[in-house]
């Protein structure tokens, strides 16, 4: 029996959640580009970017950072090392916020993640066929020895009717029956 007990169940505190427009000089951010918050130097969450360079959106996904966290949140590109953004929130509390991103001049100016995504694509693509083409000469010529071993085989026997087939025992047939013991069974 358990007397005058008390149990204190504390409940974590909701997220702190984050969208907005990410964009550099005036650029928006690719489609597909990852904005990575972090704390502590510790990603917190990570989003992709969608059209017209924005991340999350009021009603929909957002980059969510824990609210307990007694630091300052930062926003960077693709690794908690990339480019850091001007932004920052020095004291996330639980809410929802519009928070547009502005990176540093010539963050997006290399190769878009869509570009090299389609490069990637194509060249998996490329290498998909000619593994296949490598498969199907592999198969034909493993057929033409195939073909060759049985006309050997049955040269060597001297026993071969005009596809190609063995005659094993010489009767004519090539199930190794005569035509005499079916004749005789009556079959």
């Amino acid at each position: 029996m358990i007397i005058g007990t008390s149990a204190t169940i504390t409940q974590p505190a909701p997220p702190n959640s984050y969208y907005g427009v990410a964009q550099a000089g005036g650029t928006p951010a690719p489609e597909g580009t990852i904005i990575v918050a972090v704390a502590n130097g510790i990603k917190q969450d990570s989003i992709s970017v969608g059209s017209n360079g924005e991340y999350g959106s009021s009603s929909g996904e957002k980059l969510n950072v824990d609210s307990d966290i007694d630091s300052k949140v930062t926003f960077h590109v693709d690794t908690v090392d990339g480019p850091q953004a001007d932004q920052t929130d020095s004291d996330p509390t639980a809410e929802v916020e519009e928070l547009d991103l502005t990176f540093p001049g010539g963050t997006f100016s290399g190769s878009s993640p869509t570009e090299t995504e389609t490069a990637a694509e194509t060249e998996t693509a490329t290498e998909t066929k000619r593994r296949q083409r490598r498969k199907r000469r592999q198969r034909r010529k493993r057929r033409q020895r195939r073909k060759q071993r049985q006309r050997r085989n049955s040269d060597r026997d001297g026993n071969s009717d005009r596809d190609g087939n063995s005659d094993r025992d010489g009767n004519g047939d090539r199930d190794g029956n005569s035509d005499r013991d079916t004749n005789r069974n009556g079959h």
